[in-house]
């Protein structure tokens, strides 16, 4: 069960991390486009009637509104955080699949189990919370982070 939850809670970071920086490429390429754009248009019209300064005026504005969401929703970072816990969870699907080999060959001791919990709190503690979406159209109710279901 712990395995299950530890491996769906690591899939969910790195499904969100993966957007988050999609978001963010997204959001920087279209802001230097039209950045790029603007500036082009602004040196190629000086001989232009004013309509080309208030178009070219207009994709300025845009292109500073989305590099200001971008940088306010902060998508690289929280790519980079959700990465992190993904590793943190990776780490912990690797000691429960070590746990269930040792338990079959050599049985666990209670300090076994105590140690993966306190490490499960700890990861929990540390990671972001994930967002709504991610659990939408994947099969990742039960991670630690989202509440319990059947695992």
């Amino acid at each position: 069960m712990w395995a299950t939850r530890a491996r769906r809670s690591e899939r969910a970071h790195y499904i969100t991390a993966a957007r988050y920086a999609k978001l963010h490429s997204l959001l920087t390429n279209a802001a230097v486009i039209l950045s790029s754009v603007t500036a082009s248009g602004l040196f190629a019209s000086r001989s232009q009637s004013g309509w080309y300064y208030i178009g070219f005026g207009v994709l300025g504005i845009i292109a500073a509104i989305v590099a200001g969401i971008d940088r306010s929703q902060r998508y690289a970072e929280q790519a980079e955080r959700h990465r992190v816990a993904g590793a943190g969870w990776s780490v912990l699907v690797n000691e429960t699949e070590e746990l269930a080999l040792r338990r079959k060959t050599n049985g666990l001791k209670e300090s076994d189990l105590d140690g993966l919990r306190k490490q499960m709190d700890d990861i929990t503690g540390r990671s972001p919370s994930l967002p709504e979406w991610v659990f939408k159209g994947e099969d990742l109710e039960g991670t630690y982070l989202f509440g319990s279901s059947s695992s």
